[in-house]
């Protein structure tokens, strides 16, 4: 899913990321928080994600 909004999501298989300094790994049903998107770079980052990483994710929105 190719996420264009600032909001909650919900992994739906297991998501392995890197930083310049570090790595790891988010469980499949661990929640992102998208704090801001780059609609010109096509990429988000959140508190969970670390650094920017490219929109399209296997994710789903949590609605509340």
């Amino acid at each position: 899913m190719i996420i264009k909004n600032m909001g909650i999501y919900r992994l739906l298989e297991d998501f392995n990321f890197r930083t310049p300094i570090s790595g790891g790994i988010l469980g499949k049903g661990s929640l992102l928080h998208i704090s801001q998107v780059d609609k010109i770079g096509r990429k988000v980052i959140g508190p969970e994600l670390k650094d920017w990483t490219g929109w399209d994710l296997p994710v789903e929105e949590v609605i509340r």
